[in-house]
């Protein structure tokens, strides 16, 4: 059992979720509806904590919930969304909507979906955003919060082949409109083998500062299943600040006792200026599909600079980032 299914083409037509940890409610021919979730506790180290204050036991919870019908031959109506809720002390107790869409699925040509989601371009993020706390910061991607809401989405998948593409409405607040899309492909190689580019952009609001970007990744192998690893460059341009240059690389093996161990690196640089420069080390023991404890901690390589709004370099800060560690346990169910 893997520990984050990668599917070989069709991973990104909806969100990857799970069915190994969630509930069938009901199942017939034409509808369906699966619960699913999970609930983590972590003993976070004062740097990792939510105020950075001393070091706690903090948890949090995920709910989704997963729905279709037939509405026509080779036709279904879906829904999905999920919900994650923290600590009442540390992040106040609420509940924040991490994905809420519906629309339409077809056997033959795609899927099309309006809510809130990943962007197109998160295919391509997705080479190297498996950690469970501390990975992807090497990229621009998380700048709107990635899962954006008042998204048209469109995914079509046919063999190894899959292709993405959304438009973002003023549903966002940081943005009057945006668009992402990505293509990749699935080559076998002994192991799967996916090469994807993708491309964004954003009018953001109340600036002239707009925001595009390009992307490329790779990865070998499937997550937590022996040897996977993977490689993200992320170049965004900005109207009128500095431009920014991103890359991740990781590797990682999953053994069948279910020992699993990961390894990576990402540098995040504006201008002259290094905004990231992490190391971050996983290390996992799943006792069976449902239940696993990680120790998972990230170490600062170079010292971090700081900027002004446009992105210029103004001085170091002396300090490299500052280094977390987390020891968790996780039921998904």
């Amino acid at each position: 059992m893997t520990i984050k299914t990668k599917l070989l083409a069709g991973a990104v037509a909806l969100i990857a979720f799970d069915y190994a940890h969630a509930a069938n409610v009901y199942n017939t021919d034409d509808t369906s509806l699966v619960l699913g979730g999970r609930v983590q506790a972590n003993f976070n180290s004062v740097e990792a904590t939510a105020d950075h204050d001393k070091a706690a036991l903090e948890t949090k919870a995920r709910l989704r919930v997963d729905g279709s019908t037939k509405i026509y031959d080779g036709v279904k109506a879906i829904g999905f969304a999920e919900w994650e809720v923290g600590s009442e002390t540390s992040q106040n107790g609420k509940w924040n909507t991490r994905f809420a869409y519906t629309g339409f699925k077809t056997d033959n040509y795609g899927t099309l979906t309006f809510g809130q989601d990943h962007t197109g371009i998160y295919y391509v993020i997705d080479r190297t955003d498996v950690f469970t706390d501390y990975g992807s910061r090497g990229n621009t991607y998380w700048s709107y919060g990635g899962r954006q809401e008042g998204q048209i989405k469109y995914n079509y998948t046919n063999g190894g082949l899959v292709f993405n593409a959304t438009y973002q409405s003023a549903g966002l607040d940081a943005v009057n409109n945006g668009a992402a899309t990505s293509v990749g492909y699935t080559f076998d190689v002994g192991l799967p083998l996916v090469a994807a580019l993708g491309y964004d952009f954003y009018d953001v609001a109340d600036s002239t500062d707009d925001k595009q970007s390009v992307a490329a990744g790779l990865s070998l192998g499937t997550e937590g299943d022996g040897f996977y690893s993977g490689l993200l460059y992320q170049f965004t341009d900005y109207k009128d600040s500095k431009n920014k240059n991103g890359w991740e690389a990781l590797a990682s093996y999953g053994w069948e006792s279910g020992w699993v161990l990961y390894a990576g690196y990402q540098n995040l640089r504006q201008g002259h200026a290094i905004l990231k420069s992490n190391l971050i080390g996983e290390l996992q023991y799943n006792f069976n599909s449902n239940f696993k404890v990680l120790l998972e901690t990230e170490i600062g390589v170079t010292d971090i600079d700081r900027v002004d709004v446009l992105g210029n370099k103004i001085s170091s800060t002396g300090e490299r980032s500052d280094d977390k560690v987390s020891i968790a346990a996780q039921y998904n169910f």
